[in-house]
């Protein structure tokens, strides 16, 4: 039985990396303190959905935020090219009392009324997988990008952290929700 378990684990592991894809630039871990701005423990049980901006901190002390967003183009060598997109930037904090292996972190977007998947672009200061390990008291952040319309304005962000010691004890996906202006440029 035992057995069986350990097997079961490493293929939903590997199952969950090869879900990851390949990283395109190295994450932004400074091993500073956390500061201020970072997210920070409340002690109490968060559920439902965040607003975009509004930081999540699950119960342990590992902290998740969104922020910086930004509409633009990408460009002609990117994937997808010459496509309209919207960038933001995650951070993370960790205060769990341990080292967190970020390589499983997934991040999902959804647009629209329907909330249709979202592809993620990869660019030139986009595509910031977060993987590597920060320290307890930490912060990394990374940079990310998901096609999204010029007209569209609804999107939801799915962050799954995805650490732990046990497989059956992996925290819950958070999920960012909102409104993104449309520029009165366009």
């Amino acid at each position: 039985m035992k057995k069986t378990l350990a097997t079961s684990a490493a293929l939903v592991a590997v199952a969950l990396l090869a879900a990851c894809g390949p990283a395109e630039e190295p994450v932004e871990n400074d091993d500073k303190p956390a500061d201020s701005a970072s997210p920070t423990p409340t002690g109490e049980e968060q559920s439902g959905e965040q607003a975009l901006e509004t930081p999540y901190v699950y119960p342990d002390g590992f902290g998740v935020a969104l922020s910086d967003f930004e509409r633009g183009k990408s460009s002609d060598t990117a994937l997808p090219a010459d496509t309209d997109f919207i960038g933001f930037t995650i951070q993370v904090e960790n205060n769990v009392g341990k080292p967190v292996d970020l390589g499983l972190f997934t991040v999902i977007c959804k647009t629209g009324e329907a909330g249709d998947a979202a592809e993620e672009v990869f660019d030139e200061g986009l595509g910031g997988q977060l993987t590597g390990t920060v320290g307890d008291g930490k912060k990394a952040t990374g940079d990310f990008g998901c096609v999204m319309g010029p007209d569209e304005t609804k999107l939801r962000v799915e962050v799954s952290p995805n650490y732990g010691d046990d497989i059956t004890e992996l925290p819950d996906t958070v999920v960012f929700a909102g409104e993104i202006a449309v520029d009165a440029a366009e």
